[in-house]
This record gives structure tokens, C-alpha cells and sequence, in this order.
């Protein structure tokens, strides 16, 4: 076996998490391919081009299965990860094991098949971490789902999402509504990538929302984005952490109803719309404007966030807008009471 080959081994199954286990996954997943007979299985690596500016080259786009197109940085052709050959500790790791196998199955879809952007790394340095991320994703069925979905709204939109990773306070990730970008924590950059994963698929539910025209804010945004996040977290076989994430485990317990009073909770600016009458949801909405139009000395983003506010309420008084709101509210809420009743 190649040096590189040991060494991405090595460095997975002496370590599972932490920059180590990173690394590791990083040497398997983008650089094992098939070759023919014979030939050695693992390839060098490969320059990743990226889109980082509109000057720029764009991104060559991704082919999932039933995915759409989803743009991301050109990667090793076809990789494919051989399980036996890694090491007894991990092969006897079931979840770890199914998700190497979904993850190079992954990588294993990139194709350049022309200019698509998607998501657009902010810095080029971060390109093949992003990748790496995008891979642990996309290795489950909910993850491939999320990404085809953000994809699809977004190409109706003609939108691209640049991605930053910079610090972000408490905050794991950050979909700015305002501006349309994303921005996730700096602790991302090494570790386990399906852990930045979860805060990604989070994330993109929001992408996908935003551009779907789902209520601004409405609670149920957040409802949906927690439960296909949680759905997420479950499918890698991976424990739910955080404080945040725990807390809610807790009012899950309790019931659809105690989670989505302890969700309002934590995001008191937000309006719930499920079993109220419509009327009583606009005066809420028509209460957020008049509370931006109150402020004085009004910054350039506090402008745009009032003049989103002002279009948010004139859709709400549309067929469109009202099922638009409607279908986030049933999707929201049906995730929501089966979550609950599952624990």
C-alpha cells in the first residue's frame, strides 16, 4: 500500500475524531479511486479549482442521484472507497463503516459537466474543506435531500450562497437572510466532518426556505430546520450534543406541544403559525414592521431588514404567500409530532 494510503489509515483509526481523524478522512475519501487491474488504487491528489469571486473561474457543479445540480470543487474522478482494506478497529465499526461507503459513494458522483454555482467558498483555502463537509452530507438519505432541495430552490432563483468560516460566536452556523450568505464557526475547519455536517444541513434547510418563500419568521422555520437536522444527526448513528440540541431532547419527551413552546422560547422574535387564524398571524407580522419603521437612525441593514419585513406582510395577504406558509407549516409540525412521539 502507498505511504499516502498508511498514513490516511493510520491517522483514522488511531484517532476518531480531532484534526487527526480530519486528515484521515480527507486521504481516503477524495484520494482511493477504482483503477484497472493491477494498478495502484490510490491516486495523487489533485489540484481543487474553485469559484472564490465572480472574476473567478465558477465551480463545476455536482450530480447526485435524484440530487439536481449541486456545485462544488472538481475532486479525484470517481473515488471509491474499498473496505477491506482498512484496519480491523474501524471495519468493526458498523455506522462508521456504512458511512465511508456513502461517503466515497458521494465523491464518487462528482462530475464536471459544466459552470453551476451552488455554494461558493469565501476564501480558496477553505475549498476542500467545504468539500469534505458537503461528502459527509451527502453519505445519508436526509442530507442528500437538504442539498438537493437548497440546490433547486436556489437555481429557480438564479441565487448562489458564498460560505464563510470565520468566528461566530456561540452560534454553530449562521444563514444571514439579509445579505443571503452563510457563514459557519471556525472550530469547523478540522475535526469530525460529519459534526460540521450537521451545522451545514441545518443551514441549508434555511437556504432552501428562504428561497421556497416560506414566512420569514415564522417559528415553524426553525421547527423544521432542528427536526431534519436531528433526523440527520440520528442517520450517521452519531449522539445529539450541545446544550441547545440536549435541551430540546428533553421537551421532545414531553410532547410536539413542549418542544414548539420551548423552541418560542428560545426565539422569542419569531411567530408561530400553526392552529392560529390567519388573521391574527398578519397583525403579528404587521406588528414586526411597524416595530422596524419605529426605529430611529436606521443603518443600511436595518433598511433592508424593514423592507424585507414590508414584502413579507404584502405576500402574506396573497394566495401564494398564504400556502407558501401552509406547506412550512405541515411540513414543520408533521416532523415535529414524529419526532416526539418517537421518544
Amino acid at each position: 500500500m502507498p505511504p499516502a494510503a498508511r498514513l490516511g489509515l493510520s491517522l483514522i483509526s488511531g484517532l476518531r475524531h480531532g484534526r487527526y481523524y480530519s486528515d484521515g478522512l480527507l486521504a481516503l475519501a477524495l484520494f482511493l479511486s477504482a483503477s484497472p487491474a493491477g494498478a495502484a488504487p490510490i491516486l495523487a491528489p489533485v489540484p481543487v479549482p474553485v469559484a472564490v469571486a465572480p472574476a473567478l473561474p465558477v465551480v463545476p457543479r455536482l450530480a447526485l442521484p435524484g440530487a439536481g445540480l449541486l456545485s462544488l470543487p472538481a475532486l479525484a474522478p470517481a473515488p471509491r472507497l474499498a473496505l477491506s482494506a482498512l484496519p480491523a478497529p474501524l471495519v468493526s465499526v458498523q455506522a462508521e463503516r456504512q458511512f465511508y461507503r456513502r461517503a466515497a459513494a458521494a465523491h464518487a458522483a462528482l462530475r464536471t459537466e459544466g459552470p453551476c454555482d451552488f455554494l461558493r467558498p469565501t476564501m480558496r483555502a477553505h475549498a476542500a474543506r467545504l468539500a469534505e463537509i458537503l461528502s459527509a452530507a451527502a453519505a445519508t438519505k436526509t442530507g442528500a435531500e437538504v442539498l438537493a432541495r437548497a440546490a433547486a430552490a436556489l437555481a429557480r432563483n438564479g441565487r448562489t450562497v458564498p460560505v464563510s468560516f470565520m468566528a461566530t460566536g456561540n452560534n454553530l452556523g449562521e444563514f444571514d437572510y439579509v445579505d443571503g450568505s452563510l457563514r459557519m464557526n471556525r472550530r469547523y475547519l478540522t475535526g469530525d466532518p460529519r459534526r460540521a455536517a450537521e451545522t451545514l444541513v441545518h443551514e441549508l434547510v434555511h437556504v432552501a426556505q428562504e428561497n421556497e418563500g416560506a414566512p420569514a419568521d415564522a417559528l415553524e422555520r426553525e421547527i423544521e430546520a432542528h427536526m431534519i437536522g436531528r433526523a440527520f444527526t440520528l442517520e450517521l448513528g452519531l449522539p445529539i450534543q450541545g446544550s441547545f440540541s440536549l435541551a430540546l431532547e428533553r421537551e421532545l419527551r414531553r410532547g410536539a406541544e413542549a418542544a414548539a413552546a420551548w423552541l418560542a422560547g428560545q426565539l422569542p422574535d419569531t411567530i408561530r403559525f400553526e392552529g392560529r387564524p390567519w388573521a391574527d398571524v398578519r397583525e403579528d407580522l404587521q406588528t414586526a414592521v411597524d416595530d422596524l419603521e419605529e426605529r430611529d437612525g436606521r443603518s443600511q441593514r436595518a433598511e433592508r431588514q424593514l423592507e424585507r419585513a414590508r414584502a413579507e406582510l404584502r405576500r402574506a395577504g396573497t394566495a401564494r404567500g398564504r400556502a407558501a406558509a401552509q406547506a412550512l407549516t405541515r411540513r414543520a409540525w408533521t416532523l415535529l409530532r414524529s419526532a416526539a412521539s418517537q421518544d
